[in-house]
């Protein structure tokens, strides 16, 4: 069984929110299409480096990023 990331650390380097509850993942699992794609978590950076912050730990983890 594959296990979720743990999102903690990412939420230590952020000014901004990550979101991982079932509610937000589920409002956040589609865009302005039919196409539904659950995240395994939400980042809302509040500035420039947190939009850095949040790229350096996906691409160490090997984790993809939709924007919206």
């Amino acid at each position: 069984m594959k296990t979720e990331p743990n999102f903690d650390e990412l939420r230590e380097l952020l000014d901004g929110d990550v979101l991982c509850d079932e509610l937000s993942r589920a409002m956040y699992s589609s865009g302005a299409c039919l196409y539904r794609v659950r995240p395994l978590a939400i980042a809302r950076p509040r500035h420039k480096l947190d939009v850095i912050k949040v790229i350096e730990y996906a691409a160490q983890r090997c984790i993809p990023i939709t924007a919206r």
